[in-house]
């Protein structure tokens, strides 16, 4: 397996992981995709990101992950009044993924005593899979061998 590497680039649309199934059931797909035209995602993806977008604040602000503070980000109120829609499901799904996160981080702890690297959406470098191809990892929790991935 290769080194975990934090890439610079944005997703590439062709070779994401979120498109493995696909491209597993039809190999073609993947030359398809490379240039299909940009579609705009619909009202259901854009609330799963701002969902996305709250449980990432909520989950690096509980772990301390970064300098994720009030100070240099903004409050958590803050951050809800730039969302296109906002509302209390929206609200009770984000704050249930980040106490999941977190808890996640916990189960780690107490499986090996020690601290853990958490990656909270992060960009990560997936080539040497397939060339080129980049993801977000929703939540990822390693200590000495052992990683947990959560998606």
């Amino acid at each position: 397996m290769g080194d975990l590497k934090m890439p610079t680039e944005v997703h590439f649309k062709s070779h994401s992981p979120s498109k493995l199934e696909m491209i597993i059931a039809c190999p073609l797909s993947s030359s398809y995709l490379a240039i299909a035209p940009y579609e705009e995602p619909g009202e259901a993806a854009r609330r799963g990101s701002i969902i996305h977008n709250a449980s990432e604040f909520l989950t690096k602000e509980a772990l301390r992950l970064l300098d994720f503070s009030e100070k240099n980000h903004g409050s958590f109120d803050d951050l809800v009044k730039t969302f296109e829609f906002w509302d209390e499901e929206m609200e009770t799904l984000a704050k249930s993924n980040s106490r999941f996160n977190i808890a996640l981080v916990d189960e780690m702890r107490a499986k090996t005593g020690e601290e853990s690297t958490v990656l909270c959406e992060e960009t990560v470098d997936m080539s040497y899979l397939i060339p080129g191809m980049l993801g977000t990892v929703d939540m990822a929790v390693l200590s000495n061998d052992t990683l947990i991935v959560s998606d």
